[in-house]
């Protein structure tokens, strides 16, 4: 009896041997501007979700430095939990991850076992277009920062991101990104305190001139703090991106000398204004 149990430890040993190094082996720092956040790239890529290194909407938005640590922070569509974390190590005492997706709140809290924080960190599964999620996200009141890597993607996307959403019941088109931007400036200016900040990329693909009037119009005071270039590699999204052009407004592909196209991605930072 007690040969058996002295090697069902010794099996457990060196099974938890096992998975620490293959756990260890997948594990990657992020950088994020002043901070680096581990992930676990087994963990993404077998969940299925959003992989921040390979995202440059996610390496921009982390590129965000807040002015002073002690802040409260929101993460829209926190996926991977990246951005949530890095606020963390910047300073932030308290930040809350949202997403619609369960499998991405499962990944964001398995990437927050892995780094030591110094701040509270907690994230939860909500609808940003349902009735309730102001209150849902409040229960200690409104926030100094939001932040948000909102989606810009094909319409024909497998699943796309609003088919799961209450998008559709508050009045929105089911295949427009500009129609989840544009509803999301408005339920932000609702979550912020007075002078609070939100941050968030968009693409030029979706139109800046017309958040910018959004913003001004839900009450924001708006910059552009970073630009970069990001080649478009088409493969089944060139019929979407070309739709995008010819359907008019502000929607721009750029071309370069060596005949690539790139769109421009922006870092943008909206500050509430004070009603009088």
């Amino acid at each position: 009896m007690q040969g058996k149990r002295r090697k069902n430890a010794a099996g457990h040993h060196y099974k938890n041997q096992f998975t620490e190094r293959m756990t260890s082996e997948f594990l990657t720092p992020f950088p994020a501007g002043t901070v680096q956040v581990l992930l676990d790239q087994r963990k993404i890529e077998r969940a299925g979700v959003l992989n921040p290194m390979k995202s440059p909407f996610s390496r921009l938005l982390a590129q965000f430095e807040p002015a002073s640590p002690g802040f409260t922070a929101l993460d829209l569509g926190s996926g991977s939990g990246i951005q949530s974390l890095a606020l963390s190590l910047k300073g932030a005492s308290s930040v809350v991850g949202v997403d619609i997706s369960p499998k991405c709140i499962d990944v964001a809290s398995h990437h927050m076992s892995l780094n030591a924080l110094p701040g509270s960190v907690s994230f939860i599964t909500a609808d940003l277009f349902d009735p309730s999620f102001t209150k849902c996200v409040t229960p200690k009141g409104k926030y100094d920062l939001v932040i948000s890597n909102p989606p810009t993607m094909p319409p024909s996307a497998s699943p796309p991101l609003w088919a799961l959403s209450g998008l559709q019941r508050q009045g929105g088109s089911s295949s427009n990104a500009r129609s989840f931007l544009d509803m999301m400036i408005h339920s932000v200016s609702k979550l912020l305190k007075d002078r609070g900040i939100f941050v968030f990329v968009q693409s030029s693909l979706v139109d800046l001139d017309l958040s910018l009037f959004h913003l001004f119009n839900n009450g924001f005071k708006t910059c552009v703090i970073q630009v970069i270039k990001n080649e478009l590699i088409y493969d089944n999204n060139r019929d979407w991106i070309w739709e995008r052009v010819r359907s008019g407004g502000q929607a721009r592909v750029f071309e370069s000398e060596n005949n690539t196209h790139f769109e421009l991605l922006y870092l943008i930072k909206a500050q509430r204004r004070i009603k009088p």
